[in-house]
């Protein structure tokens, strides 16, 4: 046992325990050499009968020619490990960096060109990658589009700075960008796989902040990220437990002088801000599972409070991702049916961005449901960048001017001339206008000239659970 690597004694333990209960059995694993290197064999074996006594025969073979990418020609996973913990081995090596290197888009170009031009991809990576490559550093590629890269002799700018000229590189020739994680050793860790983990943490921020980056590990985001996957966990439990912990609020629309349009269905959760668990629920897929319970809840609440007033709208949220859901169309028009809710007073919302950067495949959708009656709300107009063009070729029936313009209305004017050219031009458009974010008399007060169908904001009321809602209406009728 004593040339075993130490971190693969308890694998060997386990394949000879395997053996006891099964007839053949293989195992990886790594050992030492008579001048100490660390070489990679595979054990063979399986269980006989000799003399009675049952015994274990088999070949070791050394796995040095398996371990070479065939695609890359590089070294693989495995080798990486190996020459990773040598490093951490040997004393005279008191630092090195580890690098996780992602292609951008790959799988879109797997899926477009197929995986014949996605080797002949990753070929080709590998040859820009290594002929800019830091002095003394060492390449594998782990798995998919993803490489490593070990160097003794880098600083963090360094790496920093070879990413970027790849990135160069990569541009100059027309072919996918890289992003970038990278650890140190020991600070960052002092095994494998937590320093393996954690570069692949970094380069997954990489790519969240915008991809063609590099990122170095972060504990305080590691500690933010730990911290949103056991939210995630605690969401899919609610979902799955009947959406126990979800409720729903209505924040009322009104026009200028006080009176009563419309609302907005906000969905909550166990007291959390909303851009705290929405951005997990869309990121982990979870929103699909809510859909349909969306629809209905605020659908079954509103046809109770569209009884003090059948003239009022509701609106609701829908992401990118939902809107794309198959029979999204057929299944709001079935929750419409279900509680007797007329299309035409349903608005769906859908952010800026979300319609400027999909345009081509969400036009189709929100035409569809124009046609059935329902209105289209363009939501937080003014934080992307949808231009006059776009907006005049867009299915869209409201823009929703964005809070961040009513914030500092009343001390800075070129606030209110900014929302007055917004108006104007939606106007031109036929489009009606909707501003969020009104909390004072004062802010109220600057609009007084500007044709804004409705307002939204704490001024006239905080969002209302149901209940609350139905006696806020009672108030509206009683004025």
């Amino acid at each position: 046992m004593n040339i075993t690597y130490p971190q693969d004694q308890a694998s060997l333990q386990n394949f000879i325990h395997l053996l006891t209960h099964q007839k053949h059995a293989s195992l990886n694993i790594r050992c030492y050499s008579r001048s100490g290197k660390i070489i990679p064999l595979t054990f063979q074996a399986q269980t006989i009968q000799f003399q009675k006594q049952t015994c274990i025969a088999g070949i070791i073979i050394s796995s040095f020619s398996r371990h070479i990418d065939p695609i890359s020609g590089l070294r693989d996973a495995f080798y990486c490990e190996n020459i990773c913990n040598e490093y951490i081995d040997k004393p005279e090596i008191d630092q090195f960096l580890l690098g996780i290197l992602d292609l951008d888009n790959f799988q879109s170009f797997n899926d477009t060109l197929g995986y014949t031009a996605g080797n002949q991809l990753l070929r080709r990576t590998t040859g820009f990658l290594q002929s800019v490559l830091p002095e003394k550093a060492k390449l594998f590629r782990l798995e998919n589009d993803q490489f490593a890269l070990l160097c003794t002799n880098c600083s963090a700018s360094t790496l920093q700075g070879w990413v970027n000229v790849l990135n160069q590189l990569f541009i100059t020739n027309e072919m996918p960008t890289i992003s970038c994680g990278f650890v140190s050793y020991p600070k960052d860790g002092q095994e494998w796989h937590r320093l393996r983990k954690r570069a692949q943490f970094a380069m997954k921020q990489a790519k969240r902040d915008g991809k063609a980056k590099s990122r170095s590990f972060s504990l305080p985001l590691e500690i933010q990220q730990h911290q949103s996957e056991q939210l995630r966990v605690s969401l899919r439990q609610s979902i799955h437990n009947q959406m126990q912990g979800f409720y729903l609020m209505y924040q009322p629309q009104l026009t200028k002088d006080g009176r009563m349009k419309g609302m907005e269905a906000l969905l909550r959760w166990n007291q959390e801000p909303c851009d705290t668990f929405v951005p997990i629920l869309e990121a982990s897929g979870l929103l699909f599972e809510i859909t349909g319970w969306l629809f209905n809840q605020a659908l079954r609440d509103f046809a109770v409070m569209r009884k003090e007033d059948s003239s009022l709208s509701i609106s609701i949220n829908l992401s990118y991702p939902q809107l794309l859901e198959e029979h999204i169309t057929e299944n709001i028009h079935a929750a419409l049916c279900r509680y007797q809710v007329p299309s035409t007073a349903l608005i769906i919302e859908i952010t800026e961005t979300r319609i400027a950067e999909n345009f081509l495949i969400v036009k189709p959708i929100l035409n569809k449901l124009r046609a059935m009656g329902i209105r289209i709300a363009m939501d937080d107009f003014g934080t992307g960048y949808a231009s006059l063009s776009f907006l005049r070729q867009m299915p869209i029936d409201i823009i929703k001017i964005d809070r961040s313009f009513v914030i500092n209305l009343e001390t800075h004017p070129a606030d209110s001339m900014f929302i007055r050219l917004i108006t104007d031009i939606g106007k031109e458009l036929g489009c009606a206008i909707c501003l969020e974010g009104i909390e004072t008399a004062g802010q109220l007060a600057r609009l007084s000239d500007i044709s804004i169908d409705t307002i939204q904001g704490y001024y006239f009321s905080r969002p209302l659970v149901r209940d609350a809602m139905l006696e806020y209406l009672h108030q509206q009728k009683d004025r």
